[in-house]
């Protein structure tokens, strides 16, 4: 319980424009770039995983859902969680966002109001 309740105190509802971002549609913002104004915010001098774990590539841009999926798949099969990985391309579905990006929705829904971490 104590373990969940950590991860969770983290944790924040993505807004439609950042769901977009983390899979590279529509022009949505990784959440990392479209925090609420009343978030907190990460220390100015925090480093990102990019550098040590994508390739050096920034872990703060648009479509970074993709890369975050696989390397957690090599992380839990190293640790022998798992004996097979699934692709990013196999295992995420992005036609719900897409669809919802045809009909416009994310330009008539915006919201990206901070609701609050769960206590430890």
């Amino acid at each position: 319980m104590a373990d969940v309740r950590e991860v969770q105190y983290g944790a924040i509802m993505l807004s439609l424009d950042q769901n977009l971002g983390a899979y590279g549609i529509g022009g949505g913002k990784p959440l990392c770039a479209s925090l609420p104004d009343d978030a907190p915010k990460v220390p100015p001098r925090a480093n990102g995983w990019g550098a040590l774990l994508f390739g050096g590539a920034p872990d703060c841009e648009t479509g970074y859902l993709s890369a975050t999926w696989d390397m957690f798949g090599n992380v839990y099969k190293e640790a022998g969680v798992t004996d097979n990985t699934v692709p990013a391309s196999d295992g995420l579905d992005t036609s719900i966002l897409e669809g919802l990006v045809a009909d416009g929705i994310n330009k008539a829904y915006t919201s990206n109001a901070w609701i609050g971490r769960v206590g430890l």
